[in-house]
C-alpha cells in the first residue's frame, strides 16, 4: 500500500490524528540543494530544484532558510502526498529532514570546539551519507552520497576535501548517525 492510502487509513482509524490541531508538521526526507541566501529569489526556487533533480512526477518545491549558514535549502514532495496532507489537516508545514542537521552542524562553532576553522561533518543514514564542510560559520560545501559499503564514506569525504585543495590532516572531522550497511 502507498503512503497516501496508509495516511488516510490512519486518520480514519486513529482518534488522535482526527483531533483538531493548530498545525501539522511534515518532515520530508529526499534530495535537497542549497542556494546562497543573498542570491535566492523565491520565484526561481522551483526552476533551480527541477533543473538539478528532474522528475516526471508532479511535485511541490519548498524552501527553508538556514540563517546560520547564510543559505536556503530547497526540497520537494510529490503533489499527491501534499494534496492528501492538505485535505486531511488544516495547516500543513513542510520541513526538510536536513534542515535540523545543517542547523546543528553550523552551531558547532570552531572556537568553542577548540579546532581548526574548517570542519567536516559527516552524517550517516540508511541510504548513505551527507557531508557538510564549514569554514568558521560559512557553509562551504554540502553533498550527499549513496553508500554500498562503509569504506565508500571515506572515499567520498576525502574526495570533497581534495576538491577544496585542503590537506585532510589539518581539518577537524565530526561523524554522527548510522553507518550500518
Amino acid at each position: 500500500t502507498s503512503l497516501v492510502v496508509n495516511l488516510r487509513n490512519a486518520v480514519s482509524e486513529e482518534p488522535l490524528l482526527a483531533a483538531p490541531a493548530i498545525s501539522t508538521h511534515v518532515l520530508v526526507n529526499g534530495p535537497v540543494t542549497l542556494v546562497p541566501l543573498s542570491e535566492f529569489q523565491e520565484e526561481d526556487g522551483a526552476k533551480i530544484y527541477d533543473h538539478l533533480f528532474p522528475t516526471e512526477k508532479l511535485h511541490r518545491v519548498f524552501y527553508e532558510t538556514i540563517p546560520s549558514t547564510s543559505s536556503v535549502l530547497l526540497f520537494s514532495l510529490e503533489e499527491t502526498i501534499c494534496a492528501t496532507f492538505d485535505s486531511l489537516f488544516d495547516r500543513v508545514v513542510y520541513h526538510s529532514s536536513f534542515t535540523p542537521v545543517l542547523r546543528h552542524f553550523s552551531r558547532k562553532n570552531a572556537t568553542l570546539l577548540g579546532t581548526s576553522a574548517k570542519r567536516v561533518f559527516v552524517y550517516g543514514h540508511e541510504k548513505g551519507i551527507e557531508v557538510a564542510i564549514f569554514d568558521e560559520n560559512r557553509l562551504v560545501m554540502f553533498n550527499g552520497f549513496p553508500l554500498l559499503r562503509a569504506a565508500d564514506a571515506a572515499y567520498f569525504v576525502f574526495n570533497m576535501v581534495h576538491f577544496l585543495s585542503e590537506q585532510p590532516t589539518v581539518l577537524s572531522y565530526y561523524v554522527a548517525g548510522n553507518f550500518e550497511l
